[in-house]
């Protein structure tokens, strides 16, 4: 790992993601996009600015953290066949969660710590600097004497 330059874009609707953000942007070249939720309760009625969707569209990775459920799906389903891998890092509910990840190149892991290389050069490029932590420990008589 460590020769593809991804371009990352971490999208929210919300308070999160902007931590994300502030460590994501010093590996890779990162953008953080805002959107509103929708208003309506409509899931068909929900329509993501043309300029903003073409931003999202040249991602290698796309990071949400978008909690309006139906925004979330809009974006997932309008852009898996575009970005090399979607993480979903906000979700509530299994349901919701397998109705996401029914995509080839989706993931809502049950937090960022959690992710792991699954084969997929961009998101393997990803978790080569985030994600899952490799810990080293050294004992010497059954006792640590680093980590």
């Amino acid at each position: 790992m460590g020769d593809l330059m991804i371009n990352v874009v971490i999208v929210t609707d919300g308070p999160y993601g902007d931590r994300a953000y502030e460590h994501i942007k010093n590996e890779f070249e990162t953008e953080f996009i805002k959107l509103e939720q929708p208003t309506s309760s409509f899931a068909d009625e929900i329509v993501i600015p043309r300029d903003t969707l073409k931003k999202l569209e040249n991602a290698d990775l796309l990071i949400t953290y978008v909690l309006h459920h139906d925004l979330t799906l809009e974006l997932v389903e309008k852009l898996h066949d575009t970005v090399g891998w979607i993480i979903v890092a906000a979700w509530q509910g299994k349901c919701f969660r397998n109705q996401v990840e029914r995509f080839e190149n989706v993931t809502a892991p049950d937090n960022m710590c959690d992710l792991s290389e699954n084969g997929n050069p961009i998101f393997d490029e990803f978790t080569g600097k985030f994600g899952r932590p490799i810990v080293k420990i050294s004992s010497d008589n059954n006792k640590v004497t680093e980590v």
